[in-house]
């Protein structure tokens, strides 16, 4: 009777593919602490500058992880984001090429509403925001990665913008 029982639980369990989200004070991932260090450098530096700072050979071997989105709206009033340049990561992340789209585009309503409100967190706060993220399907986890969201000044410094950084796991 047991070993039927554990068979319709398996046979039941759900394995839809899930995002699950933690939200951490430090990236674990070596190449998001790069990228975390060098915009805290650049920050107690004047800024973290795009057109300056990146493109960079210092971030060179992980361009391929990094977006860079401008805010709709502006960083007071955040409506949505608009992906001026994403890496190949991004296109591993959402199964297409992402520059162009907006962060609306990404998500459903209630994702996108959790996403766009941490961006707007970080934007104002000035400050990097950090999570761990893992897809599970079931109990299994198919695959771990850090995303690093950090607010930059844009080339003329009028305005601050957004750039990410996703960072898989092997």
């Amino acid at each position: 009777m047991l070993a039927q029982q554990k068979i319709n639980a398996v046979l039941n369990e759900d394995l839809t593919l899930r995002e699950v989200f933690e939200q951490v004070a430090s990236p674990q991932h070596e190449d998001a602490q790069e990228l975390t260090s060098y915009w805290r450098e650049r920050e107690t530096d004047g800024g973290f500058v795009v057109g300056k700072d990146i493109p960079s050979r210092r971030l060179a071997s992980i361009l391929r992880n990094i977006s860079l989105a401008e805010p709709v709206g502006n960083s007071r009033n955040l409506n949505d984001l608009r992906i001026r340049l994403a890496g190949d990561a991004f296109r591993q992340r959402f199964g297409r090429d992402t520059g162009g789209a907006r962060l609306s585009d990404l998500f459903d309503h209630d994702d996108f509403e959790a996403h766009i409100t941490q961006v707007g967190v970080a934007l104002h706060r000035g400050a990097p925001y950090i999570i761990r993220c893992a897809l599970r399907r079931g109990a299994v986890v198919d695959k771990r990665y850090e995303v690093v969201v950090l607010p930059v000044w844009s080339a003329d410094r009028t305005a601050r913008w957004v750039l990410t950084g996703i960072f898989y796991f092997a």
